[in-house]
């Protein structure tokens, strides 16, 4: 039996409050990889 860890399972909103994962959807490693913001809750921004 093998068992997987999704630590990123929406939903998950990011610094805006935009829902960017809905409920109960799964990053890939692709979204993963291509992640360009901060979920909602950490402070800071991302260098352009």
């Amino acid at each position: 039996m093998q068992h997987e860890l999704q630590v990123f399972t929406g939903p998950i909103k990011n610094q805006e409050g935009k829902t960017v994962l809905a409920g109960g959807k799964t990053f890939s490693d692709k979204d993963l990889l291509g992640m360009n913001f901060f979920i909602a809750g950490v402070q800071g921004a991302i260098p352009e």
